[in-house]
């Protein structure tokens, strides 16, 4: 029932399982389902247009293209699996040997994750965290979140927003330093006596599609919502709904994406975005870790960078 539950739940994933048994299918009965044989060369019959006897064609030896193309998905077919094996193998090799002498890795930097605080202490290694506190050990390298969640609330209202909705969650912010941003824009927005809702999702638990259909429902239920500050993909996704719904961007609803990364690019508009330096962010991590590795102390240890405002079209 759960496997059932999971390709009812996941299209894409479907749809690419059902591709996956076809092409297997048709490399392992190659030899049935082919009308002919693919080294067979007849030049009477080269160069033909498709036709019932040969659906695809034939080449300029007279030989059926489509069974040269249902042999040739098991000659593909047989070739990735070979290389898989060799890499397989390859690994295993590197794998047992990193393991037995050690000393391959020297320091780590590691993001947001679900291992909990205590198992960062293992790893007996220098280590470095984005957007995640530790503790006052541990260096950890952070965008402004306060000061991105300021920018976002107050181009809302100057959008003229009255009833901001935004994705994401102010829970755990002492360890999860992004969810800062919430908490500064519910405030900034409350101090101008604006209203605010929160939505609280984990944000690697939904695709676009998932986003899209959320916020069509949002939307429809509670039409006074006039705009939203979220992560990159679930912001596109609002405003998509948005456009679709007939509303006005941003006379009616007003979008803010934050982090600026390439989602927030390739919308019908251009979104108007908190920006986080994440080469800078990336430099600042390096920088700390390889000092780390050297036996130096950092300067700093709680590194925070600052993010800007990129106005778009839809504020």
């Amino acid at each position: 029932m759960k496997l059932a539950k999971v390709f009812k739940e996941n299209k894409q994933f479907t749809l690419f399982s059902i591709l996956a048994l076809v092409v297997v299918g048709v490399a392992v009965f190659a030899p049935q389902i082919a009308p002919y044989d693919p080294l067979d060369a007849v030049m009477l019959e080269s160069l033909q247009a498709p036709s019932s006897a040969h659906p695809f064609g034939t080449d300029k030896l007279g030989r059926d293209l489509l069974s040269r193309v249902i042999f040739g998905t098991r000659t593909s077919l047989i070739m990735t699996l070979c290389l898989v094996a060799v890499i397989f193998v390859i690994g295993t090799f590197l794998g047992v040997i990193a393991g037995y002498f050690g000393g391959i890795v020297d320091g780590v930097i590691m993001g947001v994750n679900n291992q909990k605080p205590e198992a960062y202490a293992e790893f007996g290694k220098p280590l470095v965290m984005l957007d995640y506190y530790v503790n006052d050990e541990v260096p950890v390298v952070v965008s402004d979140h306060e000061m991105g969640g300021r920018l976002a609330a107050e181009e809302l209202i100057r959008s003229g927003c009255r009833y901001v909705l935004h994705i994401g969650s102010e829970t755990d912010t002492d360890r999860v330093l992004s969810y800062k941003s919430h908490r500064a824009l519910r405030e900034t927005l409350e101090t101008n006596e604006i209203q605010t809702r929160e939505v609280d999702i984990k944000w690697n638990s939904f695709d676009f599609q998932n986003y899209f259909e959320m916020a069509c429902l949002i939307l429809e239920e509670n039409p006074e919502i006039d705009g939203i500050m979220a992560a990159d993909m679930p912001a596109s996704a609002f405003l998509k709904a948005a456009v679709k719904l007939g509303k006005k961007i941003p006379e009616d609803f007003s979008v803010i994406a934050y982090d600026g990364t390439y989602v927030s690019r390739t919308n019908i508009m251009e979104i108007t975005t908190i920006h986080q330096q994440l080469h800078e962010i990336g430099n600042r991590a390096v920088d700390t870790i390889l000092k780390l590795v050297d036996g130096e102390t950092p300067q700093e240890r709680y590194i925070t960078i600052p993010v800007e405002l990129k106005k778009g079209s839809t504020t």
